[in-house]
């Protein structure tokens, strides 16, 4: 008897619920499932704003995002956790669009002081970020993210296709984060970010006041680690730019990423440095800077240090691969 009765309460732990057969809207399964259920939804358009109201439960179409969209109908973010979520609180397979939000809310997804699992979705064309986290350590991953213009909504803390602010340990894995657009950041903005994890993604096309494809700002022991990060556009760091002050834990780490033909109208086509220089390592990097810019430039602000760079390959044609408070270490190293 006591077997029978596990067998059914772990049953009954574990429904599937289907969109829209079961229930007629996401929110509506959700409201409803319980924590390990599974909310299935089938392919069409639903134009609502969903929240998982702190429930570990995982929401996932059966056939793809290509085929299987939330509408936000500019009403707020499309996909909301602000209930301490934790990692089995799954989105998985969505395109989030039309979703709106403020300088540091994302129209697409807005993560507060909760740490979800977004994975293999196309979050797209929303008004602020595309993705914001706020005080979280969520595992973005395997995701699609483009096409957004935050330079109306998203202020100082910028931030086109993802926004991270405030101490936690997000993980940014193998997403690709194409053709956003904001006042700094224009793929990713850290902004006191905490200790992120920015690995393996494709980072191209991004357009940023500071950092086309990356900015930090603020105290941030970033790593970057393995991204492609190429074809952004900005005034200072075409592809990565950081402005943090002395005196924190580590400061950023660049290891092993290719940082080619981005495009700075100053400074730095490829890396624009300025703090905890004497603590940050840029090793192993591929950094090719675009024709008759710098490479790398290394600004005096909060730093007077160059950061710690061994074991690249920094070109430009027509210029020179270093610039300002940065020697040429061509051949050493």
């Amino acid at each position: 008897i006591l077997v029978v009765a596990l067998i059914a309460a772990v049953a009954e732990a574990q429904t599937v619920r289907q969109v829209p057969s079961n229930y007629p809207t996401i929110q509506a399964a959700i409201a409803a499932a319980q924590g390990g259920d599974t909310v299935r939804v089938w392919p069409g358009t639903y134009v609502e704003n969903i929240n998982f109201l702190g429930k570990a439960i995982t929401v996932v179409s059966i056939a793809g995002p290509d085929v299987t969209i939330i509408d936000g109908n500019a009403a707020g973010p499309v996909v909301t956790f602000t209930t301490n979520e934790g990692l089995s609180s799954v989105l998985e397979g969505f395109t989030l669009r039309n979703g709106k939000g403020t300088s540091i809310d994302g129209g697409g997804i807005r993560i507060s002081f909760a740490s979800p699992t977004v994975r293999r979705n196309q979050i797209v064309k929303n008004f602020a970020c595309n993705i914001a986290i706020n005080f979280g350590s969520p595992l973005i991953q395997s995701n699609v993210i483009r096409d957004n213009d935050n330079t109306s909504g998203g202020g100082s803390t910028g931030g086109g296709g993802i926004l991270i602010g405030g101490a936690g340990s997000a993980q940014i894995l193998d997403n690709t984060i194409s053709n956003n657009t904001a006042s700094r950041g224009g793929g990713i903005s850290l902004w006191a970010a905490g200790t992120p994890l920015i690995r393996g993604n494709i980072i191209t096309g991004n357009t940023g006041g500071d950092g086309g494809g990356i900015s930090m700002v603020n105290f941030s022991d970033a790593k970057i680690i393995q991204n492609v990060i190429a074809g952004n556009t900005a005034s200072r760091g075409g592809g990565i730019y950081w402005l943090v002050p002395g005196g924190g834990q580590h400061g950023p780490s660049i290891i092993s990423n290719s940082i080619i033909d981005n495009n700075a109208s100053q400074q730095g086509s490829g890396i624009y440095a300025d703090g905890f220089d004497g603590f940050t390592p840029v090793r192993n990097n591929l950094i090719i800077g675009k024709t008759g810019q710098p490479a790398i430039y290394c600004g005096n602000l909060n730093d007077s240090n160059p950061p710690i760079l061994e074991f690249n390959n920094v070109f430009t044609a027509e210029a020179a691969g270093y610039s300002g408070s940065c020697s040429d270490v061509t051949g050493t190293n």
